[in-house]
């Protein structure tokens, strides 16, 4: 495929339930159908001809599409979620950002599920003089924050298109130690910080939090939220740090599931007592 389509007339929707925008090589293919049970029924989207045909030889489903400039007139609500891992950072305009989100937003009729690395402490970092090694990528010219990705989703709410969003850090990080954070003197462009190779860092303990991602909910059936959730506590730390339902809330963590099943049952047993007293 030499240029990326316009509209999906040549996919068969019937038998799909999720795209995953900006697919790569297919890893969030796997994780995230494996997750929210669409084990086969994904199809990678990606504007990177080469990327497309990397997750095609992993065995998935891709094609050659730019969300931005698709139609999705025909298609609303035709898929069940979209999934956007690691990918709006590469967009340097915020309104082909709003776009692909809108377009997700569009064609599913459950959720979207937005995922990023988290940017909302490079001021701090900084100021320590350090720096995430993301926010030093060449790559990566769309830095959003949460109050950014905040502004982008309040309008969708306020228009009907979803019911409720949530905004996430994922999987706290306490101190410089980790291998994400580098110095502000180290070149940009790199991995993972290894003393053997990087100039030294300071050893600081953050004072606000810090997290590895960020990560979005857009709840379009409104019934997903707190099952999304209790799916990605069960390989990560999920705080939920803002919910449209309650923007004054306190930031809570995300149960697993084997925690949400034992409250919910003491619940019950508590109802239970009550009713026979």
């Amino acid at each position: 495929m030499s240029e990326n389509q316009t509209d999906l007339s040549t996919l068969n929707l019937s038998q799909i339930d999720f795209f995953d925008i900006g697919c790569n090589k297919g890893g969030s293919l796997r994780k995230y159908g494996a997750m929210f049970g669409a084990t086969d029924r994904g199809i990678g989207i990606d504007i990177n001809i080469d990327r497309v045909v990397e997750t095609q030889r992993a065995g998935f489903s891709a094609t050659q599409l730019d969300l931005a400039d698709l139609d999705v007139s025909l298609h609303e609500g035709q898929l069940r979620f979209c999934t956007m891992i690691h990918v709006l950072e590469h967009i340097p305009s915020h309104f082909r950002v709003r776009t692909m989100i809108q377009n997700a937003c569009r064609l599913s009729q459950e959720f979207v599920f937005i995922k990023q690395p988290w940017f909302d402490a490079d001021p701090m970092l900084f100021r320590h003089g350090l720096k995430f090694l993301w926010s030093n990528w060449e790559e990566h010219p769309n830095r959003m924050t949460l109050l950014e990705l905040r502004n982008i989703l309040q309008p969708f709410l306020e228009a009907g298109m979803i019911r409720r969003y949530s905004l996430y850090g994922a999987d706290p990080i306490s101190d410089s130690r980790d291998v994400n954070i580098h110095p502000l003197t180290a070149p940009p462009d790199q991995e993972g910080y290894d003393e053997a190779i990087h100039p030294p860092k300071s050893l600081v303990k953050f004072d606000q939090p810090v997290y590895k991602d960020a990560v979005a909910i857009l709840d379009i059936a409104g019934d997903r939220t707190e099952w999304i959730e209790s799916r990605l506590a069960q390989d990560s730390k999920i705080i939920r740090l803002y919910d449209s339902l309650n923007p004054e809330a306190a930031p809570v963590e995300a149960a697993r599931p084997d925690l949400a099943i034992r409250l919910l049952r003491r619940m019950r047993r508590f109802a239970r007592d009550i009713m026979q007293q």
